[in-house]
């Protein structure tokens, strides 16, 4: 990346600017077809909407496709990430923020292809995981538009290398959500006597997800509330305890995309062109909370939103957890809320962006 500084183009051949303009175009290629839903998705998400109990020949046909998609997705990220890591890493400390964050992606990254490789290997899914995994398919694609454009604009502009690129926290938030999947997948699959399962979401994560209750303060008490009161739940002794912080999860998450795009901020105009039935959207609500932000950080920010309400809705229509050990789904239910502190930090983050670039 050094190479792609306004001072280094000047002196550099016309071979390397011009490998420098193929790899611009690359990562607006990899950014503009991550937009757009693949023909695996949209059949998946049509086949899982018609059909109430999916029969064995489409979930053959769809799920390996799916799982592969993803699979596929991250893996072209991780290329990416590392590739960024070997350009940055000859700046020396004038590059440290930014190889840091490039690093913890790499991390998240590794965990969420092995947890991707887990799934894979699961010899039978249960039906109401599978019909979650277009949404894994999606926030595979979704994320790796978003990494192409940060990497992108690395290499378009001067950059000053002190600076976040701010791939770290959706790279762990995209993980975290990935592993609650797992989680649950693979809990599903076991025996009752073999549930207890190592901790998928560990005492450090919990620590982190303690340092967002400062993102929760900065938009209300009520939030920070709803927020402490989730965990609250979930650590109680409470028979419904997985119902009620999947509900309680679903309802802060709805509250906070109103709160910051309430419906006084949408035209009728808008709301003919891209509402749904004559309703605000929750992508409408995220890109103008995002504002300024590129189609992709929208893109990305509301696959998370929406997997985080579809994967609420299913748990909150659970009435307790009738598991000897339950923890498996405690797990799960840990790895969706700090999901969503990670996608309420990014978008905490993005508003302070856009202030100061007002």
């Amino acid at each position: 990346m050094p190479s792609l500084t306004a001072e280094s183009l000047s002196g550099a051949s016309a071979l390397e600017i011009a490998s420098s303009a193929q790899l611009t175009s690359a990562f607006d290629a990899i950014k503009s077809i991550s937009l757009k839903p693949t023909i695996v998705e949209i059949a998946a998400s049509q086949a899982f909407q018609v059909m109430g109990d999916y029969s064995q020949s489409i979930v053959a046909d769809i799920y390996p496709r799916l799982t592969h998609e993803a699979l596929t997705s991250f893996s072209q990220s991780q290329r990416m990430s590392l590739a960024s890591i070997e350009q940055v890493s000859v700046l020396g400390n004038a590059g440290s923020n930014i190889l840091k964050e490039f690093s913890i992606a790499n991390l998240e990254l590794s965990d969420i292809i092995s947890d991707l490789g887990v799934i894979t290997a699961q010899d039978h899914i249960k039906t109401s995981w599978i019909a979650m995994m277009p949404n894994v398919a999606e926030l595979g694609r979704t994320y790796k538009g978003f990494l192409a454009d940060t990497v992108g604009g690395l290499t378009k502009s001067l950059v000053d290398y002190r600076m976040n690129v701010g791939i770290a926290i959706p790279t762990i938030t995209t993980s975290a959500y990935i592993n609650s999947m797992k989680t649950a997948i693979v809990a599903d699959e076991m025996d009752d006597e073999d549930v207890v399962l190592s901790d998928a979401f560990p005492a450090a994560r919990r620590d982190r997800a303690t340092q967002l209750d400062v993102v929760f303060q900065a938009l209300g008490p009520n939030f920070t509330a709803m927020w402490q009161g989730s965990w609250a739940v979930l650590d109680s002794n409470s028979p419904d305890r997985i119902r009620q912080a999947a509900h309680s999860g679903r309802e802060l998450l709805m509250h906070i995309l109103a709160n910051l795009a309430p419906d006084s901020v949408f035209d009728s105009v808008e709301i003919e062109k891209y509402g749904y039935e004559g309703k605000i959207t929750r992508k409408m609500r995220v890109k103008k909370i995002l504002g300024n932000d590129s189609k992709s950080a929208v893109g990305w920010a509301d696959s998370v939103a929406k997997a985080l309400d579809e994967t609420y809705d299913r748990l909150a229509g659970v009435s307790h957890d009738r598991s000897i050990h339950p923890r498996a789904t405690e797990q799960q239910l840990a790895g969706l809320l700090y999901s969503l502190g990670g996608l309420v930090s990014f978008i905490d983050a993005s508003q302070h962006r856009n202030t100061d670039d007002r």
